[in-house]
């Protein structure tokens, strides 16, 4: 079985895979594990390349992150 490459962007401040055992195994961590995808910080979305799907989370009451115009 071929695995795509796949990212998340979040305003969270690590980089790398969520572990199995993560002590606070919310939503967002648990997508993360169970498409094996790595994690970025979101100001670093510039930086990426060679993902199949890069999924973003942006952060509640940043104004100047918004949906608005991104690709």
């Amino acid at each position: 079985m071929i695995q795509s490459k796949i990212a998340f962007l979040t305003e969270m401040g690590f980089m790398g895979k969520v572990p199995a055992n993560h002590p606070n195994m919310r939503t967002e961590f648990a997508w993360m594990y169970a498409l094996d995808a790595d994690h970025f910080n979101i100001h670093m979305l510039d930086e990426l390349r060679g993902y199949e799907h890069v999924f973003v989370i942006f952060p509640k009451g940043k104004t100047f992150l918004s949906s608005e115009g991104s690709t």
